[in-house]
């Protein structure tokens, strides 16, 4: 019975060490994106890199005027509504 239980643990353990070092990558992948690496080994500023990268789609005003809701176009101070 103990043997069951030592592999359940050391199952849970590898799936913990599997997850972090999946975000370990997917960090790593996502940085890459958003800055290129300069030739002493450092990283370049996100704005040199901008240029040259393919621009992020712009939210369309379909899309804006979803999110707007029922409001119609006035916006509400966030002071105004409590501070949310």
């Amino acid at each position: 019975m103990a043997n069951l239980e030592a592999l359940k643990i050391a199952q849970t353990i590898g799936s913990a060490q599997r997850i972090r070092q999946n975000n370990i990558n997917n960090n790593r992948k996502t940085r890459k994106r958003s800055s290129s690496k300069r030739a002493s080994g450092g990283r370049k500023s996100a704005r040199t890199t901008k240029r040259r990268t393919v621009k992020r789609k712009k939210r369309s005003a379909v899309m804006k005027k979803r999110s707007r809701g029922r409001k119609g176009t006035r916006k509400v101070r966030s002071s105004a509504r409590g501070g949310c």
